[in-house]
């Protein structure tokens, strides 16, 4: 689910995470940081992370500059 609205993003906190790399997850955000986030990009986001099929739930959301 995304929880975010389009803004400035510098960077990505993964939270919740036991089952791959970190980093793993950080190399399928679609731009590179620092950058705005259209609505459309959270949404490729959340499409790119759902698609890895190992997680229950995925929520991307914004908190200040930081995409979680």
């Amino acid at each position: 689910a995304v929880e975010a609205t389009p803004g400035e993003v510098a960077r990505v906190e993964v939270r919740g995470n036991t089952r791959t790399r970190t980093d793993t997850i950080a190399e399928l955000v679609p731009r590179a940081l620092p950058t705005t986030f259209s609505a459309f990009d959270l949404e490729e986001l959340d499409r790119r992370v759902r698609n890895l099929g190992i997680f229950d739930a995925v929520t991307v959301a914004r908190e200040g500059d930081a995409l979680v």
